[in-house]
């Protein structure tokens, strides 16, 4: 397997595990509002260390691992 479907591979399961955690997010606060502040900062944890490991291992290989993603594609 080239590394390219690796990495293909293993951001399809991240994406699965995702959606997952997204239904659960739902079902939780469906389930009334003393759930909400625990899914926010689940989800705010999860970004931020998200967002963080891509900025350390950025600077540590010395280019943006993100460059070149348009993120205002992504939110449309």
């Amino acid at each position: 397997m080239s590394d390219s479907n690796k990495l293909r591979d293993n951001l399809q399961q991240a994406m699965n595990h995702l959606r997952e955690g997204i239904e659960i997010s739902i079902e939780l606060k469906t389930q009334g509002k003393e759930f909400d502040r625990e899914v926010i900062d689940l989800w705010e944890q999860f970004l931020g260390e998200f967002w963080g490991y891509i900025r350390k291992r950025s600077k540590e290989v010395g280019f943006n691992l993100l460059g070149g993603i348009s993120f205002n594609k992504l939110w449309r």
